[in-house]
């Protein structure tokens, strides 16, 4: 349907530029932006039914000044609308891609050409803006070809209509000629050869939070099964595909070693990373593992997408308006069911593949980075030969999957770089320089989109310096914005009277956030209160069960039982921030009750994503009273933090204190196994299981600590005590999945995966949801 975008804007001209009829509002123009926003990016229904029109709304805005300002400079000046139509409407593409949230405009008109090889080329000059302004310029001269058909009978400026109908048809019969000549000469001319050969593995899987071993596995075992040892310089899996920060070590980079020296070949994945300076947070990595099993490069995801990766304009709702902030936040984890907690990479890295023929640098982008054209630009200017977009699309759908594809094809084209995408469930592809498919993961009955294969083929490449596009900054986009401001500027100053401005102000109001309870009066009802609370919070009655707990806490031995669920309840209520504040009242209201109180206070603020704060709970909650608890909490948060060392001295300090705490052993014991003091570690995780030999955990932490130690037949005995005492325990069938693989036995790995990821769908995301 690429016709289609040659005719999709004449309405709005037809109706904005009619010079005998009285001015139209430009609400119209707003109403159809918005449905034109929500209809285009269903997957939006997903995260809520607010979600389509709330991003709509924020995202439109950007959309707002094409009909206005089209109605103002056409009444203005009367040029031709072959001309005014693709100047706005190309600056108000560019204006839509330089400032919607996350950059987040899949939909610029040019994209629907990108199936034509010979008309895209003139974006290695304009990028797809040129197409666009092409695009836009047949729908001006259609609006034009409407009112001279309208007028034809009419007289006086009849001369000047049909020469404005001469300038608007033979501009765009140049235009059309010079970029198809143009795009002939660039194809023929381009000099493209093989380059490194590169594996896509597109395993079919949606990646979350709880399903991460079975996908890793998968993963694990479709390169295994399907690519040769040898047939690949590059592996590439999608993004997101390990969920773990890798640079930590563990058993997923361990995997990735393994599968590169097996199969002599690099591997590029997905996965998390960490900033020391920004504890709880991570980035959204693709990390290059060489043959040799190191890390030889890290990019991190630069462009995040808005509310699931990172909650937009979250710091300044905070200085502005803290009750606003929470609400926006609320919205977010209604939405995801979590608060995102990414971090932005700090822009374009060249990564640089070792091949039989030397190293080549070649550039990554992840998700829909690849929409936002100045990324790939930056990249390109690295000096990078490829590029390559690992993307996780779950189920998106296919529409939206053919978009991106078709993104993909103009990013190769701009850049005049072999292209690689790789998608979790498609489209995975391979294009060459000129924008044309070289290859495509395909699924047994031909489709494309979910469906799990692999792909091995050469990418294909020029050796050039990068064309004008990445070095012009979007200068014809920007130039085209700067005509259109400067006709309209000058229309208003060249105006006899003034009048009101066209464009619209839309302003977004968030409702009120739940105010924060206050602790009861009244001690003789305390108990009562407290037995109510924890039915309503039975019943799912979760802000009726705050109102109730927070009553029980008018004397401190009811108190004290009603901390748990009363954390619990502001979890479920979507306000942790709020249930930081209330704790931080019982913790100065009840001295009895303060050591438990900072506890739940640091848990929240570390869901509210205040990690600094979050330790002084903790420290502050140790200083009240040492209890193991505390010792479990900070220890873990220091380990989160990726303070090791700090981590392991709260442990030992608080095993110093209280030398039989259970759970203290076991923590201690995961420490050292990630610091790999094995000995010491199997000392403690065997002091947990004496004092309690049905630990699940324990047991499986054990299996570890003897893989390490390259004791395969005392691990396989702790792995399998572990799914004896637990018959839903995913780590420990996880390590024996690995077991498996390492021994060959793949029909035993299938099973072990196909049970994991049995009990893997049962997790759901939600607060109330098992985890």
């Amino acid at each position: 349907m690429a016709w289609l975008s040659f005719i999709a804007l004449v309405p709005w001209v037809v109706l904005y530029s009619d010079d005998r009829r009285p001015r139209i509002s430009s609400l119209y123009y707003f109403v159809g932006a918005l449905a034109t926003w929500i209809l285009l990016y269903p997957g939006c229904y997903g995260y809520g039914w607010f979600a389509p029109l709330f991003l709509g709304v924020v995202c439109v805005v950007w959309w707002m000044p094409f009909a206005p300002m089209l109605r103002h400079v056409h009444h203005r000046f009367g040029l031709p609308r072959a001309w005014t139509v693709p100047v706005m409407w190309v600056a108000v593409e560019w204006l839509r891609l330089e400032f919607t949230v996350g950059h987040f405009d899949l939909y610029a008109l040019g994209y629907s050409q990108a199936r034509f090889v010979n008309m895209i080329q003139i974006s290695d000059l304009t990028g797809v803006y040129g197409v666009s302004f092409l695009v836009a310029a047949v729908n001006g001269m259609f609006g034009d070809l409407a009112f001279a058909l309208r007028d034809r009978g009419g007289s006086g400026d009849r001369a000047v209509s049909r020469s404005r109908l001469v300038l608007s048809v033979g501009s765009v019969i140049a235009m059309f000629f010079a970029t198809y000549a143009y795009g002939i000469h660039r194809v023929s001319n381009l000099d493209v050869e093989d380059g490194p050969a590169l594996a896509v593995i597109q395993p079919n899987v949606r990646h979350t939070i709880r399903n991460f071993r079975g996908v890793h596995l998968t993963q694990v075992l479709m390169t295994l099964e399907e690519v040769p040892r040898g047939a690949a310089d590059l592996i590439v899996w999608p993004e997101n595909a390990i969920m773990s920060p890798i640079r930590e070590g563990g058993p997923y980079l361990d995997d990735v070693r393994w599968l590169a020296d097996r199969k002599d070949a690099a591997l590029l994945v997905g996965a998390l990373g960490l900033r020391e300076e920004h504890p709880g947070r991570t980035t959204n990595s693709a990390f290059l593992v060489t043959r040799d099993g190191e890390i030889a490069g890290e990019y991190a995801k630069t462009v995040l997408f808005g509310w699931t990766e990172y909650v937009p304009l979250d710091d300044a709702l905070g200085r502005v308006s803290p009750r606003l902030q929470r609400a926006h936040r609320a919205m977010a984890r209604m939405s995801w069911g979590f608060l995102p907690t990414g971090l932005p990479g700090e822009g374009a890295v060249a990564l640089r593949l070792p091949t039989p023929d030397g190293a080549m640098a070649f550039g990554s982008m992840i998700c829909v980075e690849n929409a936002y054209p100045p990324l790939a630009a930056q990249t390109r200017l690295e000096g990078v030969r490829f590029l390559v977009n690992i993307t996780s699309e779950g189920d998106v759908g296919g529409p939206v999957q053919e978009q991106l594809l078709r993104i993909s094809m103009f990013r190769a084209v701009e850049n005049r770089v072999g292209y690689v995408r790789v998608g979790n469930t498609g489209i995975s592809a391979f294009i060459d320089p000129a924008g044309r498919l070289d290859g495509l993961v395909v699924g047994e009955r031909g489709a494309t989109i979910s469906v799990s294969g692999v792909r091995i083929d050469r990418v294909r490449v020029v050796d050039a310096e990068p064309p004008f596009y990445p070095r012009s900054g979007d200068a014809f986009a920007k130039a085209c914005a700067v005509l259109a401001v400067g006709l309209w500027g000058i229309g208003w100053v060249r105006r006899r009277r003034p009048e009101a401005a066209a464009l619209a102000a839309i302003v977004l109001a968030a409702a009120a956030c739940a105010s924060i309870p206050e602790p009861g009066s009244d001690p003789e009802n305390s108990a009562a209160a407290l037995q109510d609370g924890l039915r309503l919070l039975e019943e799912h009655r979760d802000a009726e069960a705050l109102a109730a707990l927070a009553a029980a806490c008018a004397e401190p031995s009811a108190c004290r039982e009603a901390l748990r669920p009363t954390a619990v309840a502001f979890v479920y209520t979507l306000q942790p921030e709020n249930g930081a504040d209330y704790f931080a009242a019982i913790e100065a209201r009840h001295p009895e009750v303060a050591a438990e109180a900072a506890r739940y206070r640091g848990y929240l603020l570390e869901q509210s994503l205040m990690a600094d704060r979050a330790e002084e709970a903790y420290r502050a909650s140790l200083a009240h009273e040492p209890t193991s608890e505390a010792y479990e909490l900070l220890g873990k948060f220091l380990v989160r933090k990726g303070d090791l060392d700090g981590a392991i001295e709260t442990f030992d300090e608080g095993l110093r204190t209280m030398p039989r705490t259970t759970t203290l052993h076991y923590l201690m014991g995961r420490a050292l196994l990630q610091r790999r003091e094995l000995a010491q570690a199997r000392i403690h995780i065997e002091a947990a299981l004496a004092d309690d030999h049905r630990s699940a955990p324990a047991w499986t932490t054990l299996g570890r600590v003897y893989m390490e130690l390259d004791d395969p037949d005392a691990a396989r005995y702790a792995f399998l005590r572990a799914v004896v005492l637990d018959d839903k325990d995913v780590e420990a069938r996880f390590h024996l999945a690995r077991m498996a693989l390492r021994a060959g036995d793949l029909a035993e790995a299938h099973r072990l995966v196909g049970v994991i990821q049995e009990v893997e769908a049962t997790l759901g995301r939600g607060p109330r949801e098992e985890d």
